[in-house]
Parts: C-alpha cells; structure tokens; sequence
C-alpha cells in the first residue's frame, strides 16, 4: 500500500497503513523518506501516524503485534513518540516524529 503525505508549515505528515517488505527495505524507504523531507522538501520534521493494529490478510483480523513491530522499527531508525496532545489523532493511531534539525 502506498503510504499518504502532506506538508504544513515545515512539517511533513505521513500516513503508512503497513509495511510489507524486508527489513532492507524499510530501512531504505525511512531513509528515502528523511532524505525527501530535509533536502528535498525542506522540512523541519516528520509526523508518522501508524495504525493501533494492522488488517491481516483476511482482512477481518486485526494484529497489535504487526503494528507494534512498526512503531519499534520507527522509533529503532530515530524516530520518537510524539504526545497525542499535540496534534489530538485518532485513537486508531500512534504518532511518531523525527526532527530534522
């Protein structure tokens, strides 16, 4: 699945459903994705939402281990919890950041 994006004042939004292939290539995509958000965007910082649980292949199963694994690969390549003060998500989400600078 593609994963969604938008920009508001220096701050890149992203919004990543799943994560379906290697290790390798997370790691590929994270840093294709810092380096979209500081050189070519310009961004100050990155908000990921990712999903309290993630759709298995049914489709009518959700895994909380699926998604915890991503928040931890998130939060192994830099990324940090960002309190749900600040931006008020939904329930269904949890937001992890990155600071560029």
């Amino acid at each position: 699945r593609p994963w969604h994006a938008f920009i508001v004042d220096d701050v890149l939004y992203v919004h990543v459903s799943e994560f379906g292939g290697s290790e390798r290539n997370f790691r590929d995509a994270i840093m294709a994705l810092m380096e979209l958000a500081e050189d070519v965007l310009g961004c100050l910082s990155v908000v990921v939402a990712l999903p309290r649980a993630i759709d298995t292949q049914a489709g009518s199963v959700l895994d909380t281990d699926a998604a915890a694994t991503l928040v931890r690969a998130f939060m192994y390549s830099g990324f940090e919890l960002v309190s749900p003060m600040l931006y008020c998500p939904s329930p269904a989400y949890i937001l992890v950041g990155y600071d560029a600078m």
